[in-house]
């Protein structure tokens, strides 16, 4: 039965599995009171290369005498975790899985999939290609999170697939994993692919105007620097709005006043097609997720 106790073992940890990984390690030092206090985890991250293992060990600072990171040992460093969470490239899942023992280090083990486009379902199919089920009476207890990398703030918004047949002990230890680096919502498998588009478009696609907005401040005379700092209040003061619950058709309708400066710039992006183009924004990266990989 898995535990709280257990070693998190990340294999691979680029962009997001450092992000996840920072976050971790954060809330070992500074638990939510939110959130369901357990014990401390420990933790192992196994990069492909070693110049990416220094990479990581540099980034991580201080914090990285509370990691063993390893380098071009997958299987080892799955056989040593209770938890293992994927954190390589989704094109990269055949070949890990085609590992000498790696499918055998996870048996028996709560999986946790950040592989974008890749379904539970697909995951199973993969493991079973390669006769894990026909040796063991064990399973693979594959799930997926897709987190942002707002999880290293302890930000993120983390959208989760649990197959209905997992353990309650898992899921439970699932939640608090990623309860501890922001909020999470249980998806079902064919809504996982918006689900995560639409997260990601949060930060990534939101940050494109966002940098027009401080283009435009700066033409106007304001130094970066001060534009930033009230561009953060103001989307703070966004999100204030939207967790109580306002329409923002009705906001922007209650901020525009007659021959004023709110409803001008409002025509200027509705002329531009803005809506339209973010929609279509999250349509195309959902459908990509889709595609055969």
């Amino acid at each position: 039965m898995v535990t709280e106790k257990q070693t998190i073992s990340f294999i691979g940890c680029g962009s997001m599995g450092s992000a996840l990984l920072r976050g971790l390690l954060d809330s070992c030092a500074s638990p939510n009171p939110e959130v369901p206090k357990p014990d401390e985890f420990h933790f192992i991250a196994c990069t492909k290369t070693s110049r990416s293992a220094g990479m990581l060990s540099e980034s991580l600072g201080e914090d990285a005498s509370r990691v063993k990171i390893t380098h071009g040992e997958p299987v080892k460093a799955a056989e040593a975790g209770g938890i293992v969470i994927l954190g390589f490239k989704p094109y990269m899942a055949a070949g890990v899985f085609d590992t000498p023992g790696f499918l055998d280090a996870l048996e028996g083990k709560l999986v946790v999939s950040m592989l974008a486009g890749l379904t539970v379902e697909e995951l199973n199919q993969l493991a079973s290609s390669n006769g894990v089920g026909m040796k063991s009476k064990r399973c693979i207890h594959f799930t997926r999170a897709l987190p942002t990398v707002a999880c290293r703030y302890r930000q993120s918004m983390t959208v989760l697939e649990i197959p209905d047949n997992l353990p309650d002990q898992e899921t439970h230890v699932l939640k608090s994993i990623f309860s501890r680096v922001g909020k999470l919502r249980i998806l079902p498998p064919d809504l996982m692919n918006v689900g995560s588009m639409l997260v990601t478009a949060c930060l990534a696609t939101i940050s494109v105007p966002l940098d027009g907005l401080l283009d435009g401040a700066v033409a106007e005379g304001l130094k970066r620097s001060e534009a930033r700092y009230l561009v953060v209040q103001g989307l703070q003061g966004l999100v204030s709005v939207l967790e109580n619950g306002e329409q923002t058709a009705l906001m922007r309708e209650a901020i525009s006043s007659p021959r004023g400066g709110t409803i001008q710039s409002l025509i200027t992006v509705e002329k531009a097609g803005t809506r339209g183009t973010f929609a279509e924004a999250v349509i195309n990266g959902s459908r990509q997720f889709s595609k055969p990989r």
